[in-house]
C-alpha cells in the first residue's frame, strides 16, 4: 500500500503543510536518503539477490549495505531444489532460513526463487531423483507425486515468510514450446500448471510468478508474444499465474530501446499480468562504460515506475565482487551491479536513486534542489 504524503515526507525529514498551493523548497540533503526509503515512498520494491554464506562471515559492510539500501532480498541458490533436498526424504532449509531471519530482523521482504527450474542439462534436478528414475525404482507416478509434495512442503514452510514466488523458471523456448526436460518427461506436459496449482494450494495468499529471460529488456519480441499466449491460455483455465518475472541479465551492448521496452510492458499489462524485473544485472567489461550502465539501470527503474502493475526491481548481486564470483562460471566478466567491489556506490546506484527521487518530488510537488 502506498504511504500517505505525511508518512512519506516525515521519514524524509521534510516539513509539509496539509494544503500546499505551490511547490515548496526543501533543505533536506536528498543525496543521503537511502534507496530503500525512496523505494518505499514509490510503492516499488528495490531488492537484491545474495548468497546466504555472506551472513556467516564477518562481512559487516556488506550486511549493513544490504539492510540499509534494499527492502527486499532474494536467495541466489538456497531455495533451489538441489540445494534444499540433496537426499531423499530430507529437507534442509537452514541456509534459506538464515536469510529469512535476517530479512525479518531488518524489515525486508523475501522473494522465493525458485521452485521449479528448467535448467540446461537438468542440472537443478537432485541427483538422488535422477538415480531413482535411472535405476527404475520410480516411474512417472512416483515422480509426479513427489513433485507436488516438494512444492507443498517448501511453500508451506515459508507460508508466513515469503509472499512472492518464482514458481517456474525458464520452461519455454522463444517459440513458446516447452523445453525438453526431466519434468516434461517424468511429470508430464502439464508440469507448469501443476506447479502453480500446487503452490497456490499451499499458500493461497502468495503472488505466483513465471520467470524467464530475454522477454523485455533484451531479446526478440516474439519470445514474449509466444510465452504470453501460453500463460494467457493457462490463466483462462484458472491456473493461478499472477505475474511475470522479467530476468534482465544484459550487457550495455544488447538492450532494447526504451520505446520497445514500454511496448512490451504494455503487452504484459494488457494480458492481465503484473510483473517485476527479477534478475537485473547490466554487464560492462570496463569502468569506462559505467555511464552507459547507469543509463540502462535508470531506464529499467523508470519503466517500473511508469506501470502500476510493476512490483519492483531486484538487482542480481549485492556488489560487483559477489556478482563476478557467482557469474564467472556462466561466462560473466567485468562488473554489473549498483555497488563496486569495495562496497562503493556506483553511477548505476545514483541513476536508480535519481529516478525514485524525481518521482518523489513530482508526487509531493517539491522543487528539486539545485
Amino acid at each position: 500500500m502506498r504511504p500517505t504524503a505525511f508518512a512519506r515526507t516525515a521519514l524524509l525529514g521534510v516539513s509539509l503543510t496539509a494544503c500546499r498551493p505551490a511547490p515548496v523548497e526543501s533543505t533536506v540533503d536528498y543525496d543521503f536518503v537511502p534507496l530503500r526509503n525512496l523505494s518505499w515512498y514509490s510503492g516499488k520494491r528495490v531488492g537484491t539477490a545474495v548468497h546466504e554464506m555472506m551472513l556467516y562471515h564477518r562481512a559487516e559492510d556488506q550486511k549493513r549495505l544490504l539492510h540499509s539500501e534494499f527492502d527486499s532480498v532474494t536467495p541466489e541458490n538456497s531455495l533451489k531444489m538441489n540445494e534444499i533436498t540433496r537426499e531423499y526424504g530430507y529437507y534442509d532449509f537452514s541456509a534459506a532460513d538464515t536469510l529469512a531471519e535476517f530479512a525479518r530482523q531488518n524489515d525486508m521482504a523475501m522473494r522465493g526463487h525458485t521452485l521449479v527450474f528448467v535448467a540446461p542439462n537438468d542440472r537443478e534436478v537432485p541427483e538422488w531423483l535422477n538415480l531413482k528414475v535411472k535405476n527404475k525404482e520410480w516411474g512417472k507416478p512416483e515422480v509426479r507425486d513427489w513433485y507436488q509434495d516438494y512444492i507443498r512442503t517448501v511453500v508451506g514452510h515459508y507460508r508466513s515468510t515469503i509472499h512472492s514466488w518464482d514458481v517456474v523458471n525458464e520452461a519455454y523456448d522463444e517459440n513458446g514450446r516447452l523445453r525438453d526436460s526431466f519434468w516434461k518427461t517424468y511429470v508430464g506436459d502439464d508440469f507448469v500448471e501443476l506447479a502453480f496449482q500446487t503452490a497456490h494450494e499451499a499458500n493461497p495468499n502468495a503472488k505466483l510468478f513465471y520467470n524467464d529471460f530475454d522477454m523485455v529488456v533484451s531479446g526478440p519480441a516474439h519470445k514474449l508474444t509466444n510465452i504470453l499466449s501460453i500463460l494467457t491460455t493457462l490463466k483462462d483455465k484458472n491456473v493461478p499465474i499472477h505475474a511475470i518475472g522479467l530476468q534482465s541479465h544484459v550487457s550495455v551492448r544488447a538492450v532494447n530501446t526504451k520505446d520497445e521496452i514500454q511496448k512490451r510492458l504494455q503487452q504484459i499489462v494488457k494480458a492481465g499480468f503484473e510483473f517485476e524485473f527479477t534478475e537485473v544485472d547490466v554487464e560492462v567489461v570496463d569502468k569506462m562504460y559505467d555511464g552507459e550502465q547507469a543509463l540502462i539501470y535508470g531506464m529499467i527503474m523508470q519503466s517500473c515506475l511508469d506501470f502500476d502493475a510493476c512490483d519492483g526491481l531486484t538487482v542480481w548481486g549485492l556488489n560487483d565482487a559477489l556478482w563476478y564470483k557467482q557469474r564467472m562460471s556462466l561466462g560473466g566478466s567485468g562488473s554489473a551491479t549498483l555497488v563496486d567491489e569495495h562496497n562503493r556506490l556506483k553511477p548505476a546506484y545514483d541513476a536508480i536513486h535519481a529516478v525514485l527521487l524525481d518521482g518523489y518530488f513530482k508526487e509531493e510537488g517539491i522543487n528539486p534542489p539545485l
